[in-house]
């Protein structure tokens, strides 16, 4: 029986000794780190922190990139008996100011001299810390001036030999501790994104955790052979399922260079899964599609193989064989047999043009997990038809990451997917949808570290009540089961179709149901529009909808290509060219909806949202609430254009 994260590790450990567990860039090369060695850093880094003084229970916190450190850490917390406390690496110095006021951490940990930076900003909120740590060795001495007299930066080379030390002098202190571990016991702290207000910190204890790889496990989706490349934020808890769910089937993951650098790393370590948000294959899909994005090495309207004989598409040809392409993977959707024809168009289109799509993810890619958001069912299409499985997934922080996914053979293209084994989901009676299952957090006070009597409403507007999760979430399930998110409860529009209802027409002046996230996402899909914001349409006082977006980076090629001279962005905003265009794509959007859900005016902001300005999340998720606070004074029908019908 699995009972803590730690027992995971020692069970994979005893099982794995010898074969490579983590990789990490070095050079073009990798690095790699057996499992027994992955255990003996974690251990050194365990009796490193109980030697400065860790007691069970107590947090530390860690601000840094996703790198293999983490792994050494994280396990070294718990097998300690501590709580990690991940910090997004682009939170700003206040944010971190937050959570270790919050949090009340003794020990911090960062990567480098950018991150030791942002605490040297915040000298008040240092009070309760005892111990730095900097990962990247010699990138803290000019710093260290800048920080409160009683404290110092160590380098994590050093704490690494105090283990050692401590090891040698008490060699049972830390098996000791690392058994005391129970399941009730906290394991981490992972902070919401803030994306309906402040960010919250909920704590997950190991039984959750457990609970949550146990359904992954029962999925059979991983093996000891499979290889990840894990490029996510560490404090994000959907890339600490993914890590988890790789230690515990026994697979390897690969650190690379970030983010910057995923179509190179995947190239390199070829992983047979990875797990992403839809804009990462959003953007690698635009590159493929897009002519003014050809930095990936596929060039749209004119196709040239790689190592092949020369061969050429020109641009027409190109978007038949993606047109083709997908209907071939619409067939396979619907478990259709081929006929030989279709096979023989399969195999050719794949051997001309699909796996130089696939070999981008390093050729021996098995599926894509994909959480935070609704991926656009054509670039999802798009990948399938080429050999790339993204399977989507849902859940929220407050259940353990993941509650609901589509597997490879069991999948639909625009839903969730069903609830993993034991986990419920239901439709409440408003359409709101409620998760109930042993991943569960217990509504704990992240300050106190104690639990409370009665889970407080989460940030992100999910309640617990009688064991169900309300998410704050609507959304509904088709006749196999897969499930389908429609929008935030708290963004729901009520509206009436514009124009006046003919006397005793019911039908026409009844109440309807608008899901601004449902337009907004049609809106994205165009290379002009990076974000779109649809409010309005007020019941009472019979408004109209409206919508706020601000212009993608695109937008400054496709000015150059038309020739539209313009200086910065925001005269590019400003531009009669770039508002027909707008209103062209509006106009497009609006003719897929009904008439009551439809876009009356728009306005184009001066610059794009910006975490800086608190109207995106450290993860890139839209702050709703202050995006229309700050630009209220475009809220008023006159300042917006209005979209030609």
């Amino acid at each position: 029986m699995k009972h803590t994260i730690v027992d995971i590790f020692n069970r994979r450990v005893n099982a794995f000794g010898p074969r490579p567990a983590l990789a990490c860039r070095q050079g073009e090369g990798w690095a790699e780190v057996s499992w027994r060695e992955w255990w003996e850093r974690a251990e050194c880094v365990a009796a490193g922190l109980m030697a400065r003084g860790l007691e069970r229970g107590e947090r530390v916190c860690i601000l840094a990139d996703t790198r293999v450190e983490w792994a050494w850490l994280e396990l070294g917390i718990m097998m300690a008996g501590g709580v990690s406390v991940p910090i997004y690496p682009t939170s700003t110095a206040d944010a971190c100011a937050q959570v270790l006021k919050e949090v009340g951490a003794r020990f911090v940990v960062v990567g480098d001299a950018t991150q030791l930076m942002k605490l040297v900003e915040i000298p008040r909120e240092l009070g309760a810390v005892d111990d730095i740590v900097c990962i990247e060795a010699g990138e803290f001495a000019d710093l260290n001036d800048a920080l409160p007299e009683r404290l110092t930066c160590g380098d994590f080379e050093a704490l690494l030999a105090q283990g050692r030390r401590y090891l040698s002098a008490h060699p049972g202190r830390v098996a000791v501790r690392r058994r005391q571990v129970a399941p009730g016991d906290p394991a981490m702290v992972i902070y919401t994104s803030g994306s309906l207000g402040e960010a919250r910190g909920v704590v997950h204890r190991h039984e959750g955790l457990v609970a949550e790889i146990q359904a992954w496990s029962a999925l059979k989706l991983l093996g000891s052979a499979d290889r990840q490349l894990l490029f996510l934020p560490m404090a994000q808890l959907f890339s600490q399922i993914l890590f988890f769910g790789a230690l515990d089937a026994g697979a390897q993951t690969f650190f690379g260079h970030g983010l910057a650098h995923i179509i190179s790393d995947m190239r390199a370590c070829k992983p047979t899964f990875i797990g992403g948000v839809p804009r990462i294959f959003e953007a690698i899909y635009a590159r493929v599609v897009n002519p003014e994005q050809r930095s990936i090495g596929v060039r749209p309207g004119r196709f040239r193989m790689k190592g092949g004989g020369g061969l050429e598409f020109d641009g027409p040809l190109f978007e038949w064989v993606l047109k083709r392409g997908v209907q071939l993977s619409r067939i396979r959707q619907q478990s259709r047999p081929f006929t030989r024809l279709q096979k023989i168009e399969a195999w050719t289109y794949k051997r001309l043009f699909l796996e130089q799509v696939k070999s981008l993810f390093g050729g021996e890619i098995r599926f894509a997990f994909c959480i935070g958001a609704p991926l656009r069912v054509e670039v999802a299409e798009f990948f399938h038809a080429a050999g790339v499985h993204i399977l989507e997934g849902y859940g929220l922080c407050e259940a353990a990451g993941i509650s609901a996914v589509n597997l490879p053979q069991e999948y639909r293209f625009g839903s969730v997917g069903k609830p993993l084994p034991d986990v419920e989901i239901t439709i409440a009676e408003d359409g709101e949808v409620l998760v109930r299952g042993a991943m569960l957090t217990r509504g704990d006070d992240v300050s106190s570290g104690r639990q409370t009597q009665e889970p407080p409403a989460h940030e992100t507007g999910a309640r617990v009540a009688k064991r169900w999760l309300y998410t704050g979430d609507l959304g509904e399930f088709d006749g196999d089961g897969f499930l389908y998110i429609r929008g935030r409860k708290k963004h729901l529009i009520r509206t009436t179709p514009s124009g006046s209802a003919e006397p005793g027409d019911r039908e026409r002046s009844q109440a309807r149901v608008v899901f601004p996230e449902m337009i907004e996402e049609r809106l994205v899909q165009t290379r002009l529009i990076s974000h779109a914001v649809v409010y309005g349409g007020d019941l009472e006082e019979q408004t109209p909808l409206r919508a706020l977006v601000t212009l993608h980076e695109g937008a400054k090629t496709w000015a150059i290509q038309k020739g539209i001279p313009f200086d910065d962005h925001s005269h590019l905003a400003t531009s009669p060219e770039i508002q027909k265009e707008v209103d062209r794509i509006v106009c497009e959007v609006n003719e897929t909806l009904p008439e009551y859900a439809r876009i009356a005016s728009f306005k184009i902001l001066a610059r794009p949202f910006s975490l800086a300005a608190r109207e995106l999340t450290v993860s890139g998720k839209l702050r709703r609430d202050i995006v229309l606070a700050q630009h209220c004074e475009w809220r008023r029908p006159e300042s917006t254009q209005q979209a030609t019908r």
